[in-house]
């Protein structure tokens, strides 16, 4: 997953949950695939949750949740998890 994708599901993670709870149809979508690891999302699109409020706080810093941060908070938590990291592409 590129850093760019990373930023956007965490820009976009209020929609994102949103449309998944209400069974959208991704018909429209360019792609679709099953989430390999669900729960390890859930706990990501939280971090993400929480940064973004951080972030909103200490706005005059000009601090920005880049791809790189929300890739290395992905491979911690599927290494917390117990994921086999020979599998995990973050």
């Amino acid at each position: 997953m590129r850093q760019r994708q990373i930023r956007r599901i965490c820009e976009n993670r209020i929609k994102i949950m949103a449309a998944a709870k209400s069974g959208v149809d991704g018909s429209k979508r360019k792609m679709l695939r099953p989430d390999k690891y669900p729960d390890l999302t859930k706990e990501l699109l939280k971090w993400c949750g929480k940064m973004q409020d951080k972030f909103r706080n200490v706005k005059q810093f000009n601090m920005v949740l880049s791809g790189a941060v929300v890739k290395v908070q992905a491979i911690k938590i599927a290494w917390k998890m117990g994921i086999d990291m020979s599998e995990f592409n973050a």
